[in-house]
């Protein structure tokens, strides 16, 4: 709920988001390429896939995955495990 009240106050615009698990959709994408793990949906993963849509930012960022992994459909999203990213 905070979350959301948040992206309210900023219209759903923001520079950077910064989270622990990705969207479900590049979760199971994600699940795809390490073809020994499955994820499971989950409240957060489905929380984040339902308000993806609706932000406006320049990069999303999250970790989890133990892989660096940059979309190929999201250029704007990356997994990241041993990279580092300035932001600037």
């Amino acid at each position: 709920a905070e979350a959301l009240a948040n992206l309210e106050k900023c219209g759903y615009k923001v520079d950077y988001v910064i989270t622990h698990c990705a969207p479900t959709d590049i979760q199971n994408r994600i699940a795809n390429i390490k073809s020994d793990h499955t994820y499971t949906e989950n409240r957060l993963t489905e929380f984040f896939r339902e308000i993806k849509p609706k932000l406006d930012f320049k990069r999303w960022f999250c970790g989890h995955y133990h892989l660096n992994y940059m979309s190929d459909i999201y250029p704007d999203f990356e997994v990241l495990y041993s990279k580092i990213v300035k932001i600037v």
